[in-house]
């Protein structure tokens, strides 16, 4: 079959056209009836923001079906997990070990994170017999960080970038159950549910071995993503962030940032 290319226009109508389908979608897919209230807000809430349209028109190269399906599966997504009201409460292990931060703005203007992973302990989420609970509360981590990048975004720039520190990865750490899960569920939410939203990855501190993992975890990735990512030396992220932006762990000028801890909205103030 053909693939039919759209606009946002079309996308509009496609979507409605599923919408007036209660079958297919408000009953089969949205099974929870305290999610369908939410969901409906969720939908007229996206079809009312050309900028989220877009970014699904461009995430699934404007070919129709795909770019319904992604509408659809992240209206499910926001129902269930409601990403941009999360409370910090609910993310106990994960947030206060202080794995991922903020860190000011590229030279571009681009909200920058930084994801450190020798702060990264999956296993105080839980033992194995609390696996999902564990991936889930990662999923409201990364659901939070990325909220937090976006209320954080400047004026007329939607993208972020991310400084991902491999400082204390080993290759058994993708041996384990309960990272792997984090790892995949990491890499969905930031292909489906914010496509369009990353500009650029540094991988800085790769250790010896890394490229085995690497090869692993590649394998995830979307190729647009792919190309996003680059290895680098520490001292090249002078290139592309200030110094007095960049943090002194990474020979920058700047002071360690804090650890948000607050909800979205008083962190943004």
């Amino acid at each position: 079959m053909a693939k039919q290319i759209i606009g946002r226009k079309k996308l509009i109508e496609l979507v409605n056209e599923r919408i007036d389908d209660k079958t297919e979608f408000w009953e089969e897919e949205i099974r929870s009836a305290d999610n369908r209230p939410e969901a409906r807000r969720i939908c007229e809430v996206m079809l009312n923001d050309n900028d989220q349209l877009d970014r699904l028109l461009v995430a699934r190269k404007h070919n129709a079906k795909p770019t319904v399906d992604l509408f659809f599966e992240q209206v499910r997504f926001r129902a269930r997990h409601r990403p941009a009201q999360i409370d910090p409460s609910t993310i106990p292990n994960a947030l206060p070990s202080g794995a991922w931060r903020l860190c000011g703005y590229s030279k571009e203007g681009y909200v920058i994170s930084n994801y450190k992973v020798e702060y990264w302990d999956p296993d105080t989420y839980g033992d194995a017999s609390k696996l999902e609970e564990a991936v889930q509360e990662y999923t409201r981590y990364v659901c939070y960080m990325i909220e937090l990048m976006i209320v954080s975004m400047k004026p007329l720039q939607d993208k972020f970038v991310i400084v991902f520190d491999l400082t204390g990865f080993f290759l058994g750490m993708v041996t384990k159950t309960n990272i792997r899960r984090m790892i995949k569920q990491l890499i969905y939410v930031a292909q489906a549910q914010y496509p369009e939203r990353l500009q650029k990855v540094f991988l800085v501190n790769a250790p010896f071995g890394f490229e085995t993992a690497w090869a692993l975890i590649r394998v995830l990735l979307d190729q647009k993503t792919a190309s996003k990512i680059n290895f680098v030396r520490k001292d090249q992220l002078v290139n592309d962030i200030a110094a007095t932006v960049l943090s002194e762990t990474y020979g920058g000028l700047h002071e360690e940032y804090p650890i948000p801890s607050k909800s979205i909205e008083e962190e943004a103030l």
